[in-house]
């Protein structure tokens, strides 16, 4: 999972950095985009299933913690977007 994860990172972050100056054709630039989305996705659902799987070892009182802290990480990057 750790190579999925930094594998999108990578392709996110640095996928059409590092393809600037390179002339790419319209196809080109589709298909990048196009591999990009895919990645997006795998990751969500990775994500997804990685969240499942851990809440379901926790007790009933520690999901309700752990829901919580997470929504509050969620509402914190929110707040960031909005001020950009």
């Amino acid at each position: 999972m750790k190579q999925i994860i930094l594998g999108f990172f990578l392709l996110t972050t640095l996928g059409f950095a590092q393809t600037s100056g390179l002339n790419l054709t319209d196809a080109q630039k589709e298909q990048i985009r196009q591999i990009m989305k895919e990645e997006r996705e795998e990751y969500a659902r990775l994500r997804k299933q990685s969240r499942e799987r851990i809440a379901s070892v926790l007790t009933p009182e520690q999901r309700q913690k752990w829901e919580a802290r997470h929504e509050q990480r969620l509402e914190g990057r929110r707040q960031k977007r909005s001020f950009r």
